[in-house]
């Protein structure tokens, strides 16, 4: 009894703590090179506060029940951009980026390594490194104004290049959930 007592008291104060770190960023300004990413179960919501948040994402209703998995902040050293670039990142899952791919236009952004993406990749998939120290020279000469279906094994280094591709100034991303394993893991063809 005395534990769950205690997770519960954890749980409320790390949400006021979220919820106070939030506010924050509605009072303060952040300078102009930072970006604020508010990752949520289902989707990552970028801006330079929150208010800019809302203002492209609409109610974020659920980030405050408890939705909110991070808040990360990046400078132009990390990766945040003095320019103001309204890149537009959509969680996609499998079946709905294979939807999206056969309607439209999608450039397939595969971010594993080479040795990765020979074991199996998507068709027409193209495949630049995320670990390659030239990660970001490598896509500078992309189509920015394409729409992308990024992702890499899982998902954890395709949500680290985001702020990257946003410095480099993309527009449209689709963000595969659960990156090439939960594209095999729902039967979706692969190619090698």
């Amino acid at each position: 009894m005395k534990s769950s007592l205690g997770t519960v008291r954890l749980a409320s104060v790390f949400r006021l703590m979220i919820v106070l770190s939030v506010s924050l960023w509605l009072a303060v300004p952040a300078p102009a090179c930072t970006t604020l990413v508010l990752q949520g179960q289902d989707r990552l919501y970028f801006g330079r506060n929150l208010a800019s948040i809302r203002e492209k994402f609409g109610d974020l209703a659920a980030l405050a029940e408890g939705q909110l998995l991070r808040i990360k902040t990046y400078t132009c050293a990390e990766g945040g951009t003095e320019k103001s670039t309204k890149m537009s990142v959509q969680q996609v899952d499998p079946k709905l980026a294979q939807k999206l791919m056969a309607k439209n236009n999608i450039v397939v952004l595969d971010i594993r390594t080479p040795e990765e993406f020979q074991d199996g990749h998507i068709a027409g998939a193209i495949n630049i490194d995320f670990l390659d120290k030239d990660f970001e020279k490598n896509i500078a000469g992309l189509d920015k104004n394409k729409s992308y279906l990024l992702h890499c094994a899982s998902g954890n280094r395709s949500s680290r290049s985001l702020p990257v591709l946003k410095k480099q100034q993309f527009q449209s991303i689709y963000h595969l959930d659960g990156g090439m394993n939960a594209w095999k893991k729902a039967g979706m063809p692969v190619e090698k």
